[in-house]
């Protein structure tokens, strides 16, 4: 195999690594506003999410969350998909739980909602983990919205829905520079 053809076929398999890791594993980063008036970009929280079977495995961060208020909190996160299943192995600073009703104009089915007894709730620099069981369906499949409550800015509305953009794993960015990598150095030698 000479330099060409490892080259091309080292793109090949990055590509394909790539495309793999994108249906099993999205983080999200919330912050354009959806619905409500209040601040149109903010970085208000990051949700990663991770295949595993028919289970989602979820991370949820909350950060920058005091921008808009020192009483907001995060109260759930609206999906536009199937309501099935059930919440596991919660782990972190608030409780999540499967609840109906969804997010700003009917386009979302249902919540995991963020909220408990006695104030129990998802505040600036907490996180948040937890296992959808059975959810039986892919992350091309779903849309999310997070609720952003107790907000206390001057100008804005009490309650704010923020929608998501996708952010490629770190895992991608290092594959990336790998598939490049190797492509540079068989120009580099070509050019020898």
């Amino acid at each position: 195999m000479n330099i060409k053809q490892a080259a091309r076929a080292a793109l090949v398999a990055t590509s394909v690594s790539l495309v793999a890791m994108s249906s099993q594993a999205a983080t999200y980063t919330f912050g354009a506003l959806l619905a409500g008036n209040g601040p149109q970009e903010l970085n208000l929280a990051t949700l990663t999410v991770t295949e595993s079977g028919n289970d989602l495995n979820f991370s949820l961060s909350a950060t920058g969350l005091d921008l808009l208020g020192t009483s907001s909190f995060l109260g759930a996160i609206a999906v536009d998909g199937l309501k099935t299943g059930s919440i596991s192995s919660v782990v972190g600073d608030s409780p999540v739980a499967l609840a109906n009703g969804g997010g700003p104009g009917g386009v979302f089915d249902f919540r995991f909602d963020l909220t408990g007894p006695k104030q129990a709730r998802l505040i600036d620099n907490e996180s948040v983990s937890w296992t959808w069981v059975g959810a039986n369906q892919s992350l091309d499949t779903l849309s999310f919205a997070v609720h952003i409550q107790g907000v206390g800015i001057s100008g804005a509305d009490t309650s704010l829905w923020y929608s998501p953009s996708a952010v490629p794993e770190p895992e991608s960015y290092a594959l990336l520079a790998a598939g490049l990598g190797v492509a540079g150095i068989a120009l580099r030698r070509r050019r020898r």
